[in-house]
């Protein structure tokens, strides 16, 4: 059995409503924000760093509130699965969030009816929605 891909996901929400997700190049699904550590980087840093580069946002430790941690099918590499770390942020933090180079789209999505037209990631649909509808105080 593969070892899961580790990766850090941070969830951008606004007004308990929506949440920020990004489609990568040459894929389809809709995801968080996020990705893999580099070599000796903390989950955190990874958070902070993945954001960076994709969607040209600058965070700290202290605006990251950890959320979960799930392992869920890999929406971009059939047959693997994500031990994911997911942390909160609130919408302020992703003002002038855009596309960086690996990133296709950036969408804000509602969490109780996202479009057909919308494919997300399983992570999305099978963890953090149930969990930021049944915390929601987690979130405040």
């Amino acid at each position: 059995m593969t070892k899961p891909i580790t990766v850090a996901g941070v969830c951008f929400l606004k007004n308990r409503e929506h949440i920020l997700l990004v489609r990568k190049q040459g894929t389809e699904h809709f995801m968080l924000p996020g990705g893999k550590p580099d070599l000796s980087e903390s989950i955190y840093a990874a958070a902070i760093r993945e954001c960076h580069e994709e969607i040209n946002v600058q965070l700290n430790e202290d605006s990251l509130r950890f959320l979960g941690r799930w392992t869920a099918p890999a929406a971009n590499e059939t047959g693997r699965t994500i031990d994911a770390t997911v942390f909160v942020c609130e919408a302020a933090e992703a003002a002038g969030a855009a596309s960086g180079a690996e990133i296709a789209e950036v969408r804000w999505v509602s969490i109780k009816s996202a479009p057909a037209s919308v494919l997300l990631a399983p992570l999305v649909t099978e963890n953090v929605i149930p969990a930021l509808a049944s915390a929601p105080r987690a979130c405040a």
